[in-house]
């Protein structure tokens, strides 16, 4: 009775539609999140389903979004090297969006850290692949640690009461000698990812006003 139709729902019951064991996930298309930042006004982020999805459906839909993409942010691990399916997103897909509108984020850069490697290192690891070598001349990619960021603005009573969370928090401390959510916020560059897509979404929105004003002249 629920197929076909659209249904409002708060936040925390988010894990029901795309969880893994979500009572609505086998008949859920898509979700919209809403949030009042003044920035992401007329501005739609997508989070695609990817390009190893077993269902086909879910990938044809990550295509048609970036070939409408003003802007695309790609993730990859710092922990393992580039494969085919990246290859293939990389020359198949991404090109087709233009050089300038593709950040990509360098993710768990704190493993390869802790490990006695800089940021630099990191950055030129990526950088020296072939396939990114023309869409990195005018961007440089963002090293960043996704699970400090989230640590570093969830509850610590969220933190304190589950296992994995807690286990994190000791293990950044100890590693990097952080002692403060301030402190994780700031090792995880998240800022420097939230800035830089602020910039390329807010460059794209003036582009797309000025255009559609000379249309209209």
């Amino acid at each position: 009775e629920l197929l076909g139709t659209k249904r409002s729902d708060t936040l925390d019951k988010l894990i029901e539609y795309v969880g893994a064991d979500g009572q609505f996930v086998s008949i859920t298309k898509s979700v919209k999140i809403y949030y009042p930042k003044e920035y992401l006004k007329g501005v739609e982020i997508v989070d695609t389903p990817g390009f190893n999805d077993p269902i086909v459906s879910r990938e044809e839909r990550t295509k048609d979004f970036l070939r409408r993409a003003d802007a695309v942010l790609l993730m990859l691990y710092a922990g393992r090297p580039f494969d085919a399916t990246d290859r293939e997103i990389v020359f198949k897909h991404l090109s087709q969006c233009g050089i300038g509108k593709v950040v990509i984020g360098i993710n768990k850069y704190d493993i390869p850290r802790e490990n006695g490697e800089t940021e630099s290192e990191i950055k030129e690891y990526v950088k020296a692949d072939e396939g990114l070598k023309e869409m990195l001349k005018h961007e440089e990619p963002i090293p960043l640690s996704a699970e400090m960021a989230l640590l570093s603005y969830l509850p610590m009573k969220a933190i304190i009461g589950n296992d994995s969370y807690k286990h994190a928090w000791h293990r950044y401390g100890e590693a990097f000698g952080l002692g403060s959510q301030d402190d994780l916020r700031e090792f995880s560059h998240f800022s420097d990812l939230a800035k830089r897509v602020q910039e390329i979404v807010m460059k794209e929105k003036g582009e797309i006003l000025f255009n559609k004003s000379r249309n209209a002249i």
